[in-house]
């Protein structure tokens, strides 16, 4: 019982550490965008591997209901998927197109394909159907908590979490045949 207790305690206090960094990590974005708001001169925040996933996850919840997509609105979920991952620490050129985004998470070590159906993706996962491989315009977003995904809307131009992740496989794999590949943080 007693190794039990200990085990949440350390849990805990690693949630703690997690959450005190992304406080510190906020705060320096805010100063340093009250001071250059075209650009963020905040240092790169060090989080542990095993942890980045998380850690995109509540990069992405911090910039729900924000248009984090500057060059394209309508289209900007690549966009604002790849801002988030730069927000988060991971270097990332800033792609408009889901079929490149995808063609460099593929070739990108830090990431891995996740062979699990949508409904078993975890927060911080990338979920994408890329334009090219279905009908229509692809898609792309992250996992958030539950059933959530957070993307950009193409109606308000925001990121937000307006998809479901049985949304998605209904609308992008049944409806327009899309795959669904979901890429996890090497951890």
């Amino acid at each position: 019982m007693l190794e039990n207790m200990q085990e949440a305690i350390n849990k805990l206090q690693e949630q703690m550490e997690l959450l005190m960094k992304k406080v510190l990590f906020l705060l320096k974005k805010r100063e340093a965008t009250e001071t250059s708001p075209e650009k963020d001169e905040s240092e790169p925040i060090d989080i542990p591997k095993k942890d980045m996933g998380r850690w995109i996850f509540l990069v992405a919840q911090s910039h729900l209901g924000k248009d984090i997509a500057k060059r394209e609105n309508e289209l900007g979920c690549a966009e604002s998927v790849c801002k988030i991952l730069n927000l988060s620490g991971v270097k990332i050129e800033n792609y408009i197109s889901t079929m490149r985004l995808f063609d460099a998470l593929e070739k990108d070590d830090r990431f891995y394909r996740q062979g699990v159906p949508i409904l078993k993706t975890l927060p911080g996962d990338i979920i994408i159907s890329p334009t090219g491989y279905g009908q229509g315009v692809g898609h792309v977003g992250i996992a958030g908590e539950e059933d959530k995904i957070f993307s950009n809307n193409s109606k308000t131009f925001v990121f937000d979490d307006h998809l479901t992740k049985q949304g998605w496989y209904d609308y992008f794999s049944k409806e327009r045949n899309f795959p669904i590949f979901c890429f996890r943080w090497r951890a």
